[in-house]
């Protein structure tokens, strides 16, 4: 079987959402870009289930690959939520 085959075989398991148990309660960053579609609006709550103080922001002009298409932006971005206080209560 070559890579091709097992690709196309096995697609929707490689893009489709993975089946996970357990969570991260820890803060998480879900930081996309705006002309990709990967990290969906209606993905929010399963994120929100697996990760429940997952914060989400879009780099503006950036597809799949924002940490090179927007470097600086995707650093900015990286920096402020690494800096920033981890929220008390009610979650981002």
């Amino acid at each position: 079987m070559s890579d091709i085959d097992v690709l196309e075989r096995d697609m929707a398991q490689i893009t489709g959402w993975p089946d996970v148990r357990g969570r991260f309660d820890g803060p998480a960053l879900f930081l996309t870009g705006a002309l990709s579609d990967y990290v969906r609006p209606e993905h929010r709550d399963a994120i929100k289930d697996l990760f429940p103080k997952a914060r989400f922001a879009r780099i503006h002009d950036a597809g799949h690959w924002l940490h090179a298409e927007r470097p600086k932006e995707f650093e900015a971005a990286v920096r402020a939520f690494l800096e920033a206080p981890e929220p008390t209560g009610a979650t981002a």
